[in-house]
């Protein structure tokens, strides 16, 4: 077996690189064994908050989403100041999402945007926030979670995204002079985009919308006669 020594034998990085490959082998429940080991043999060491993230990943690999949700929990009440605690508390959130359970998910988003404001998860719980309002066709509120995005986090990982929704939720409700701006903004911020082309599709696609939607408003008395 290629996983034989006890965690005595090893140092704290050879054992979370151990349990690295365990979990990339998809031997999860050994990966568990080992990290509840670990935390039980060594709570002080600089690495419990790695393999606590790793303990809850397992977990979210086995589906056990209520064990996972508690090993991050406890992470976080034991080890406040430990600065994994950011990412714990988006995995809370994370997972609250696919669940289902929105306004949890939106309770720990909040956390992680309010206490580390510029911080990866704090952008990618601006994105599961988004999202949420997107998918409930909130469309204020998600247009001002994008646009949140695409502001704090320019260079990120969301922010073409974030702008191709803001112009297609313009769309979508019609206010196609929006989805215009909406669209061309992001083709001068990003121009390079993979997305260029159906940015300048859809923005002419809203400009035609526009103008036939402008040309039927055209009150009777402008209208030309038959005569």
């Amino acid at each position: 077996m290629l996983f034989r020594s006890s965690l005595p034998s090893l140092s704290p990085n050879q054992v979370l690189k151990r349990i690295g490959l365990l979990i990339a082998e998809n031997e999860h429940s050994k990966a568990i064994k080992e990290c509840r080991q670990f935390i039980e043999e060594r709570p002080g060491s600089p690495l419990i908050g790695k393999i606590f993230l790793r303990l809850g990943r397992c977990y979210v690999l086995q589906r056990r989403h209520k064990l996972a949700i508690e090993t991050f929990k406890t992470f976080i009440n034991k080890y406040p100041k430990d600065p994994r605690i950011k990412e714990a508390l988006y995995q809370i959130a994370n997972i609250y999402w696919n669940n289902g359970s929105i306004s949890k998910s939106i309770h720990y988003c909040r956390h992680v945007i309010n206490r580390f404001p510029k911080s990866l998860w704090a952008e990618k719980a601006l994105y599961i926030m988004a999202r949420i309002n997107d998918e409930k066709r909130w469309t204020h509120e998600a247009v001002e979670l994008y646009s949140r995005i695409i502001k704090n986090f320019p260079k990120g990982n969301y922010a073409e995204e974030a702008g191709w929704k803001i112009g297609w939720m313009y769309y979508l409700s019609k206010n196609y002079q929006e989805a215009i701006k909406a669209f061309q903004k992001t083709i001068e911020l990003y121009p390079d985009s993979n997305y260029r082309g159906a940015f300048i599709y859809w923005m002419g696609r809203s400009d035609r919308k526009s103008t036939r939607l402008n040309s039927s408003h055209i009150p009777l008395s402008r209208m030309p006669s038959s005569a």
